[in-house]
């Protein structure tokens, strides 16, 4: 670091998407030193996948398909590779149906758009998860009501962060929780007090006056551009991407996978994340390629 520089962020690590990333002397070093620091790293990850779902809940709580629960996971996992596969098309019909604020009377209409939409892309799925998943759209089309998709605040999907913070602060209540400012959410936290007897949990901090914050702004980085590249990459591009990595990238990689395996070694809670089946086992396969894509 230039002696000048009030804090240590990503850029000076490493610039560019996750390949590049991964092919930085500098990010290898720094994952060395993250490891022999015995640190570990705790993450939420909540993409747009979390907004979608709420669809699949709404019709099974609706029908009470006490049923089809097992099969939840793959049925909204089928949903998002069939709204993914455009998103400027996902975020047009969701601006036209307020979602999540839906309602009664756009319900119809909103039903029938994604019937249309599955059929329009049936060969994005099996045959058999095509039929199970028009079968539960078609459980909506003569339903009164879709309880998560009404009486919501149209066109927010998520409404604040604030929420995942309180879960963090009380999930690990023998913990100093020392938080970066960001503003919204400082000032719904704030609101609270959170206490262990007289003991505070919590305080915010400025980045360039507490270590543990930029060091955290450069693993979010990191895994922010990797998640983002496992969720845009189609299974075909992200197994040429696995076989064309070179040595430096081969060794970042393994040490990224070996930092975060430590840390859900330490527990489990550490990693908490509401991704699809599909990014779920493309992320893992992309960290280990023993793992089955």
């Amino acid at each position: 670091m230039q002696l000048n520089a009030p804090e240590i962020r990503l850029k000076h690590v490493a610039a560019g998407e996750i390949l590049e990333l991964l092919n930085a002397p500098r990010l290898e070093i720094f994952l060395k030193w993250l490891i022999e620091q015995e640190l570990f790293v705790q993450y939420s990850i909540i993409p747009l996948y979390w907004s979608i779902v709420d669809t699949i809940d709404s019709i099974l709580k609706a029908r009470a398909a006490a049923a089809l629960l097992a099969v939840a996971s793959q049925l909204k996992n089928d949903l998002y590779t069939l709204l993914r596969h455009d998103c400027d098309d996902t975020v047009d019909i969701f601006i036209r149906y307020r979602y999540p604020d839906v309602g009664p009377e756009r319900r119809p209409a909103f039903v029938a758009e994604l019937l249309d939409l599955l059929e329009h892309r049936r060969e994005l799925l099996p045959q058999f998860n095509h039929m199970m998943l028009k079968g539960v759209l078609q459980i909506a089309e003569p339903l009164d009501a879709l309880p998560y998709l009404e009486d919501e605040t149209a066109n927010v999907l998520v409404e604040s962060c604030a929420p995942f913070y309180v879960q963090r602060l009380c999930l690990f209540k023998n913990s100093q929780h020392i938080l970066g400012v960001e503003e919204i959410v400082k000032e719904r936290i704030e609101r609270l007090s959170f206490t262990d007897r007289d003991r505070e949990l919590k305080h915010f901090a400025i980045s360039h006056d507490e270590p543990g914050i930029q060091l955290s702004d450069i693993i979010v980085g990191i895994l922010g551009k990797f998640l983002s590249f496992v969720c845009s990459s189609d299974d075909a591009g992200l197994m040429a991407a696995r076989r064309g990595l070179g040595e430096r990238e081969q060794r970042s990689l393994s040490l990224l996978n070996a930092l975060l395996d430590r840390s859900v070694a330490e527990t489990k809670a550490f990693e908490h994340y509401l991704l699809s089946l599909r990014d779920r086992e493309a992320a893992a396969f992309f960290l280990d390629p023993s793992v089955s894509p």
